[in-house]
């Protein structure tokens, strides 16, 4: 209360001091118990108040609506399924179409164990009615396992959604790899099956040991779509290379060598543009950086997508030796370079043009560190594409496969 508020209370008279209508300027203090009266009891019998008013208590707590009671759940229970049910199946049934017609391993995606070895999915492609799966075979010959098709049994089996599985043939193929790994090939022919969509298991064992604990799952669908492994050309199994090589077809360590490459020269250009207008010109220029790279760059042929097709007239390559570049530098009139010494009167009047020779030779180092390593990045790739070529590089035909045979119930 101000002071002038003070004065005009004590101006009036004792009776206005003492009116008890003072207490109104006043709340009482908070009470749970009021609180709960009036905001949760009072409200609730408004409510009810008003649903008693209009009948609808009535309806719900009467014993004779009990029958129009059940019409109305029975009317939300169907609107329930339409909106939510109805349209959330619909998308799960619409995401596996899409899955089904996307990969027939779409439900393989991980290796098996099976005996003494594993058993990876590699890649699969549908071509006129007929499906070529292959799959990585790995376990040490050493240990037992064969690397020859008659040391192995496939059996393809119906598991849901299959109909008319007696029209279905399949057949397949064992190659050797390496002493560990060995290519094994399903065709399977549903040229006379009408059936859009199946779910089949697939069982590949070492002959004489136990079937899969768990088989493949296999979908084979019409509507899935060729890959090179398999299409108008036959069977092509250098596309297998990314895959049979550890990189499951993700390989990208050429491209980033050779991006960081084109970075390192994108520098060397703002450089040397920035020096021009200093009036410092480089006597390496860009252009001789841009011809000696391509000088001392290998198998430019071979990319991260090259199969063992791209390597099968090349020969084995060795890393060259990058010669030494000394950087050069044109400065009124006078030609300095990285390695001559400077008297100590040039060193001090010269030095801003030794201060851009050290970095131009950073720079250039940088560029031969890139040139190495893109090199380096295209001999692992020749390697590793190397050691498959004999297997991958071969004509297959369906004659090298087994008989066909119908799938087993």
């Amino acid at each position: 209360m101000s002071a002038l508020d003070k004065l005009k209370f004590w101006e009036k008279s004792k009776e206005e001091r003492e009116d008890v209508s003072i207490v109104d300027e006043f709340k009482e203090p908070f009470s749970f118990q009021t609180f709960w009266d009036e905001k949760i009891v009072g409200q609730w019998l408004k409510i009810r108040q008003f649903l008693k008013e209009r009948g609808i208590l009535f309806f719900l707590m009467s014993p004779f609506q009990y029958r129009n009671r059940l019409l109305v759940k029975l009317v939300l229970i169907v609107l329930g399924v339409f909106i939510g049910i109805v349209p959330r199946t619909m998308n799960l049934i619409e995401a596996a179409r899409e899955r089904n017609e996307g990969s027939q391993f779409a439900n393989a995606e991980t290796a098996l164990v099976s005996g003494s070895m594993q058993v990876e999915p590699l890649l699969a492609s549908h071509y006129d009615d007929a499906h070529v799966l292959a799959f990585d075979l790995i376990g040490d010959t050493n240990d037992g396992v064969p690397s020859t098709t008659d040391g192995f049994t496939v059996d393809l089996s119906p598991s849901r959604g299959v109909s008319e599985a007696e029209h279905v043939r399949y057949q397949y193929r064992v190659l050797p790899v390496s002493r560990t790994n060995r290519l094994l090939l399903v065709y399977v022919d549903t040229s006379k099956q009408n059936n859009e969509t199946g779910v089949y298991n697939l069982d590949v064992s070492i002959v004489h040991e136990e079937p899969m604990p768990t088989p493949f799952e296999i979908i084979l669908s019409d509507r899935q779509e060729s890959t090179p492994i398999y299409d108008a050309e036959g069977i092509d199994l250098s596309a297998l290379s990314g895959y049979m090589t550890g990189r499951d077809g993700e390989d990208t360590r050429i491209t980033e060598a050779e991006d960081t490459l084109d970075d390192a020269l994108r520098v060397y250009k703002n450089n040397e543009a920035r020096l021009a207008a200093m009036n410092m010109p480089m006597g390496f220029t860009t252009e001789d950086a841009l011809s000696y790279v391509g000088r001392h760059l290998i198998l430019n042929d071979l990319s991260d997508t090259s199969t063992t097709q791209t390597i099968a007239e090349m020969d084995i390559p060795t890393e060259p030796t990058l010669p030494e570049v000394v950087p050069t530098i044109i400065y009124n009139e006078r030609t300095f370079r990285l390695d001559e010494e400077l008297s100590e009167s040039d060193a001090r009047e010269y030095r801003n043009v030794v201060d851009e020779l050290s970095e131009l030779s950073n720079m250039i180092g940088n560029i031969q560190s890139n040139i190495e390593d893109v090199n380096r990045a295209r001999i692992q790739k020749f390697d590793e594409l190397d050691r498959v070529v004999n297997t991958l590089n071969q004509n297959v035909s369906l004659d090298t496969f087994t008989e066909p045979q119908g799938i087993v119930d």
